[in-house]
């Protein structure tokens, strides 16, 4: 019996040891209050903006024993207009129109003075351009504050590993690219035409334009190029029925891209400046195509066979295409291989007749897309490739261990 009293009080001394310990805890817990994040720091040091206005973070050592972080946070102030042309303002640039005026052929031409930042200046909120400020903390109060790094901390074995085994963190980028204008130095743009009066038929002048080894013309100096089909019956030659095929050629040099780059999107796009639609029998469309002339710079009419015969992209109808803005054609898998990233991308442009093989059914009419070229003012019309791509970061061996 004794033995049986002598547990439970065992039992009910270890529960209350137990109880007493954790009214302990809480109280401290309860009672204790969390030191001041800011207590006896000096005022420079103290966090400028909140959290979520901090928009990029660099980590760099101050002294043997002290890590601190640089941050960039979107500032109060909305950034000043400079007698600037405030659409082409990027976060890094601020472009200036210095003049407009008209060319010899009446073509309105803009004198520009584009100026560089070396770091972002500028942030877009969606509805006006913010000042952006630059601060330094330490690490401990921006860890504390709750701040989020926009750059990745990597700690001693992690940079230790990625030195000695090559392994480098990859960073998604993208980039835009344009062909150039005349005099151009490393890619062009323009149209190569091709033409038949050969055969008894509409299809079969029309096959004898479309498979001719060599155009009869070729532009690349133009403010305009053309994706088009054109089928004429001349009653002034005995009904002599006339076939000619207009494409379009788009080069970009990619180089700046890198070997090492990795594409995962692309988007070309076109500015249509007219279309015509006199066969709207359901290949009344543009597509994207390739291209390989003999020459980067400029085009010939051996080029007019170049034309790639492979979709990379979707079609787009031309009646429903519009003028006057850009239309982006998304590449497919087979386009996306076709960007050179170290030389340049060679691709085309053919309308829907032409690309298939298939003559239109009525003569007398065109059928296509005529659009705005790189020798246009400005790039606001240019022909242009978008550019999603990764790349190895390269980090020299002071940056990887910065003691």
């Amino acid at each position: 019996m004794s033995e049986t009293f002598s547990t439970k009080e065992y039992a009910v001394f270890t529960i209350g040891l137990i109880l007493i310990v954790l009214g302990v805890l809480f109280g401290i817990n309860k009672y204790t209050e969390t030191p001041d994040l800011y207590a006896g720091l000096p005022e420079e040091l103290k966090l400028k903006a909140e959290p979520t206005e901090i928009i990029y973070t660099e980590a760099y050592r101050e002294g043997p024993e002290q890590n601190a972080i640089k941050y960039a946070y979107i500032g109060d102030e909305v950034a000043p207009d400079e007698g600037e042309d405030v659409a082409r303002r990027t976060s890094e640039s601020k472009t200036f129109v210095l003049e407009r005026f008209e060319d010899e052929e009446g073509t309105p031409m803009e004198k520009l003075r584009t100026e560089f930042i070396s770091k972002p200046q500028y942030y877009n909120d969606g509805e006006t351009w913010r000042q952006i400020e630059y601060a330094t903390t330490t690490e401990e109060v921006f860890s504390l504050s709750g701040a989020k790094y926009h750059v990745k901390k990597r700690e001693f074995v992690e940079r230790l590993a990625s030195f000695i085994f090559d392994i480098k963190p990859v960073f998604a980028q993208s980039s835009t690219f344009y062909p150039d204008p005349n005099t151009e130095t490393s890619s062009v743009d323009g149209q190569v035409t091709g033409y038949s009066d050969l055969g008894v038929t509409i299809s079969a002048v029309y096959s004898d334009a479309r498979n001719q080894l060599s155009g009869i013309s070729s532009s690349d100096t133009s403010t305009t190029f053309s994706a088009s089909s054109y089928i004429f019956s001349d009653g002034q030659r005995g009904g002599l029925t006339e076939a000619q095929i207009v494409r379009g050629f788009l080069l970009f040099d990619t180089s700046s891209l890198g070997s090492g780059a990795v594409v995962s999107a692309a988007t070309l796009s076109v500015w249509p400046t007219s279309k015509a639609n006199n066969h709207n029998d359901g290949l009344d469309y543009i597509t994207v195509v390739s291209s390989a002339p003999v020459s980067n710079t400029s085009l010939a009419n051996l080029d007019y066979s170049s034309i790639g015969t492979t979709a990379f992209s979707s079609s787009v109808d031309i009646t429903g295409l519009s003028t006057g803005a850009y239309h982006n054609f998304t590449l497919n898998s087979s386009g996306i291989a076709n960007i050179s990233t170290t030389g340049v991308s060679k691709f085309g442009i053919r309308e829907g007749h032409d690309f298939v093989g298939t003559a239109p059914l009525s003569p007398n009419g065109t059928t296509g897309v005529q659009m705005s070229a790189a020798e246009t003012s400005g790039t606001t019309q240019d022909p242009k490739l978008a550019v999603t791509y990764t790349v190895e970061a390269d980090f020299s061996f002071g940056q990887w261990f910065p003691f």
